[in-house]
């Protein structure tokens, strides 16, 4: 497997970069990372000395490399503020239950659970669910976002108060076990 680590730092000089180029009070920069990616933008993150980003969203995350004990403050780390990590995790994605790379997002203390199934968005539009590790932030079959991508859109554009939360992914992995079991 390739290590993310060299990444890291042409990452950060992005975020840098976006930041420079904002001439004005202080932008809101949302870093956006899946799977792997994820990972490589947590190890951004947690490098030293300020940094622009002002907002996290990651889905199908196996880790960020901020440790496996709750009681560590991975925001801290990750020089973000409270109420700016978002995570998500659907139903049958095993990789963002692995906790491969210290706690996946979503059993991490801090992250805002962002749902990924089937629902009526704020805005009054239909949203197909995502499953597994793939469909985040693909279109659902009627062309529309999916509840994962409408998520990600409302962070981005800095309206968090219209994100439809979901559950912890302890929870989506304990759903996911018991269906499983359940037909076996």
């Amino acid at each position: 497997m390739v290590s993310p680590r060299p990444a890291r730092r042409p990452c950060l000089i992005f975020y840098d970069g976006l930041g420079a180029a904002h001439d004005g009070p202080k932008p809101q920069i949302t870093a956006v990372g899946h799977s792997y990616g994820s990972l490589m933008t947590g190890l951004a993150l947690q490098q030293p000395g300020p940094h622009p980003v002002t907002d996290l969203v990651v889905y199908g995350s196996p880790g960020l490399d901020t440790g496996y004990a709750p009681s560590e403050n991975a925001l801290d780390k990750l020089h973000l503020a409270p109420h700016h990590a978002f995570e998500m995790t659907a139903h049958g994605d095993p990789v963002a239950n692995l906790n491969g790379f210290g706690l996946s997002p979503g059993y991490t203390p801090g992250f805002i659970d962002m749902d990924t199934g089937v629902t009526t968005t704020p805005d009054g539009v239909p949203r197909e669910g995502a499953t597994g590790h793939a469909e985040y932030a693909r279109t659902g079959d009627n062309g529309n976002l999916r509840t994962s991508g409408y998520n990600t859109a409302v962070v981005v554009a800095g309206l968090p108060d219209k994100v439809v939360h979901g559950n912890p992914a302890w929870q989506t992995a304990g759903a996911d076990i018991v269906n499983w079991l359940a037909h076996r």
